[in-house]
């Protein structure tokens, strides 16, 4: 259907370029598009990007709710008619409805939507998307501060990120990994994992992140009793934060 797949296509440009206003208006049309030709796959769709919209405004309950009827869907739409983009979508809106829960302390939710959205990318291969969900697991046990299990699954991830040569999962990951190694005593390992970020950060050139990074190591290296070498790396952040502002 040509028609419906120039609104799919819209969506996706408009939410990507964060017009709201145009993004809702298609949504709203594809929803009664999709109804009147009976197509499950395209309204599980529609339902998946009013819970990325609402969720981008901050309206979490009803990006809640808009995720959970395209899953929903998904949950009822035969095998045999889920296409590669289909299954990738379904584990979005997994991945998506995890990141809700973990926003409001459902952390047992959380890990089990993202689990379920691991399990659907490595069945489609989709290892950028994998990367993220080890990543996205490893935050959820780090907020249930279980170390152990956020630093297995922060591995996880940055083996994946290093394979794809993306800087900012490596950045990301090594980032919280260096955090997870300070909390389990392991200063110097973190200070390493720090310096990875930092190199990957400042390849993107992404201030804040290297200013909060900066910082960090400035701690670290306290803690170290190095005090000389953290005042360097405290004066690098605060000229960083300047900038920023």
């Amino acid at each position: 259907n040509i028609a419906l797949l120039s609104i799919h296509n819209s969506v996706a440009h408009y939410i990507r370029v964060r017009d709201f206003e145009v993004t809702e208006f298609l949504l709203n049309k594809g929803i009664d598009y999709s109804i009147d030709i009976n197509s499950d796959t395209s309204l599980a769709y529609m339902y998946l990007y009013t819970g990325v919209l609402k969720y981008y405004q901050s309206d979490l309950l009803s990006a809640e709710q808009n995720y959970q009827k395209a899953i929903d869907l998904y949950t009822i739409i035969p095998k045999s008619n889920k296409t590669r983009s289909v299954k990738a979508n379904e584990a979005n809106a997994y991945n998506n409805i995890g990141n809700v829960y973990k926003a409001h302390g459902l952390f047992d939710q959380a890990l089990k939507n993202n689990y379920a959205a691991i399990k659907i990318r490595q069945e489609i291969n989709d290892s950028s998307a994998i990367a993220a969900s080890f990543l996205n697991i490893g935050n959820v046990y780090l907020r249930l501060n279980d170390l152990d299990k956020a630093k297995e699954y922060y591995l996880k991830s940055l083996a994946y990120f290093k394979v794809l040569d993306n800087q900012f999962g490596i950045a990301s990951t090594t980032h919280n990994l260096a955090l997870i190694l300070e909390d389990l005593g392991e200063y110097e390992s973190a200070f390493k994992q720090y310096s990875i970020a930092l190199e990957n950060y400042k390849k993107l050139d992404r201030k804040k992140q290297i200013a909060k990074t900066l910082n960090n190591m400035a701690n670290n290296l306290l803690i170290l009793e190095k005090p000389d070498l953290a005042k360097l790396y405290l004066d690098s952040a605060l000229t960083m934060y300047n900038e920023i502002k």
